[in-house]
């Protein structure tokens, strides 16, 4: 149906491919190319939801595991800070979407959903090629009668003496514009992907938290410091990110992909070289024993493209 388009992507997906070039650390995303359509989707074990930590710079050295200082450990805290973040920034009446939040029949019993509204967005890439995006919100503003949605995210400072981050507590008040600038310089592709985020939804503001441990020898107990909101595009201009080039990034990717014949194909980004590479993969591929091993290398993308 020309209606629903051809291609089918989430936000999440399509920012992590969006900024494949920022990204330092190896991650996957699985397309299922059918009939004429193309689907992505991740692994049931992906780690792509989770947060990185100054992934692109003063990243943790810490190699115990079991540390709260390790980068995994870190990698959590900061996911579990961002969701608590998202219901915290919240007060009043939520309100309907277009279409129905499509996890609420998995809900278990005595549980509620995460503060995500989700919508659908539509972009025509040229050459036949029709994309469709789920896009999350995670509330709105209602100024001069109309409501303005946005997403919210949170950065986190662990240990701004092991980090080499500036201390936030000392010069967040007065100089938050230098511990931004230090928070893009090592977290340019977290923040890079939530930029792109907020900019595939539609959202008017990228709420952005300053969060710190309450004490720094614990990661169980934060405080928010503070919260500042920022337009989506104006976002971009500081992170020196052209919505154009997000945009011709994943059409690359997509064409990519598209000139495979039907199948299964797992893009992954290189652990040691900025490229991404293609495998075609066995559709059941993630159901088999670990120990089978049919895959098919059809391509690398350099990420610097």
């Amino acid at each position: 149906d020309s209606k629903t388009g051809n291609i089918f992507i989430t936000d999440t997906i399509a920012a992590v491919l969006m900024c494949a070039a920022y990204s330092t650390h190896s991650w996957d995303v699985i397309a299922k190319k059918q009939n004429g359509k193309l689907y992505f989707d991740k692994r049931a074990d992906s780690r792509i939801d989770y947060l990185t930590v100054n992934e692109n710079w003063n990243e943790s050295k810490e190699t115990e595991t079991e540390s709260i200082n390790h980068s995994i450990r870190l990698s959590e805290e900061a996911t579990f800070i961002n969701h608590n973040f998202m219901d915290q920034v919240l007060k009043g009446p939520a309100v309907s979407m277009e279409k129905p939040n499509p996890f609420l029949k998995g809900l278990q019993s005595g549980y509620r959903p995460a503060p995500i509204a989700y919508h659908y967005r539509r972009w025509y890439l040229g050459n036949d090629r029709d994309l469709v995006v789920r896009c999350e919100l995670n509330g709105y503003e209602t100024r001069k009668g109309k409501r303005h949605y946005f997403i919210s995210r949170a950065i986190n400072e662990w240990n701004s003496k092991l980090s080499g981050n500036i201390d936030y507590r000392l010069k967040l008040e007065s100089q938050s514009g230098a511990v931004l600038a230090a928070e893009m310089k090592n977290n340019k592709n977290k923040l890079a992907k939530w930029t792109a985020k907020a900019l595939i939804s539609g959202a008017d503001q990228l709420k952005l938290g300053y969060v710190t441990r309450a004490q720094a020898r614990s990661n169980l107990s934060h405080h928010i410091l503070l919260t500042q909101p920022y337009k989506a595009k104006d976002f971009a201009t500081l992170m020196s990110i052209k919505p154009l080039a997000l945009f011709g990034a994943l059409s690359k990717i997509i064409q990519a992909i598209l000139d495979q014949p039907d199948g299964t194909y797992l893009i992954i980004r290189d652990p040691m070289e900025s490229v991404l590479n293609i495998h075609s993969i066995p559709e059941d591929a993630f159901d088999r024993d670990a120990g089978e091993d049919d895959e098919g290398d059809i391509g690398v993308i350099p990420e610097e493209s």
